[in-house]
């Protein structure tokens, strides 16, 4: 869900920032959605913002949250807080090289990319070799999230940045083996007030 950072377009990575008011609405109107999925395990990111959304899961599924620091969004070292604008003056060059091909940039003071694969990849191998047939949330953030969509489709590294991913939105990968297949990307369910009531928008649940 959104945060005030993702707000006014400010890099955030390891900063421990809580939902917004509005990523407290989407995350609520996301997780009328998993009522239905019944799921086997519930893991997320223990950063706070991930935290908040595993609690509305848990709501509705029942189950206890498994929190996990592989899951942390990538650390953007001294990027961390400061907003898209102001680095793409400062530094245009390095900013444009994060933006085209992320996997090849190492932020000042921050996680090397690699090593930030790494660890949201040693995450998905256990999962997979402790969770066949079996239904898993996973709770993160849009690093960790284009990581493993692009490792299941074979996206290189340098195409990571093509993927979008929204907040507060479902993505569904289903796994056979060590082969993933994408089902569902940046699904989200939106509620409309209209004098006083919700009413629900959008396609069916999945």
């Amino acid at each position: 869900g959104e945060t005030d950072w993702n707000k006014q377009g400010r890099y955030l990575g390891n900063t421990d920032l809580p939902l917004n008011e509005k990523g407290l609405q989407q995350v609520a109107e996301t997780t009328l959605s998993l009522k239905v999925c019944k799921p086997n395990f519930l893991y997320s990111s223990d950063l706070i913002r991930a935290k908040q959304t595993a609690k509305e899961i848990e709501k509705v599924s029942s189950l206890s949250s498994c929190f996990d620091k592989r899951l942390r969004e990538i650390n953007f070292g001294f990027w961390e807080g400061k907003t898209y604008a102001e680095l793409s003056a400062r530094e245009k060059a390095l900013s444009a090289s994060w933006f085209n091909d992320p996997s090849n940039i190492t932020i000042p003071g921050g996680e090397p990319w690699r090593e930030f694969q790494s660890r949201v990849l040693s995450f998905v191998q256990e999962i997979i070799s402790q969770h066949q047939k079996e239904k898993v949330i996973v709770v993160s953030h849009g690093g960790p999230i284009k990581i493993i969509i692009a490792h299941f489709l074979g996206i290189s590294g340098s195409k990571v940045s093509h993927l979008q991913i929204n907040p507060a939105s479902i993505n569904v990968v289903d796994i056979y083996g060590q082969k993933g297949f994408l089902t569902l990307l940046n699904w989200r369910q939106k509620i409309k007030r209209l004098r006083g009531k919700k009413v629900k928008r959008g396609r069916k649940t999945p």
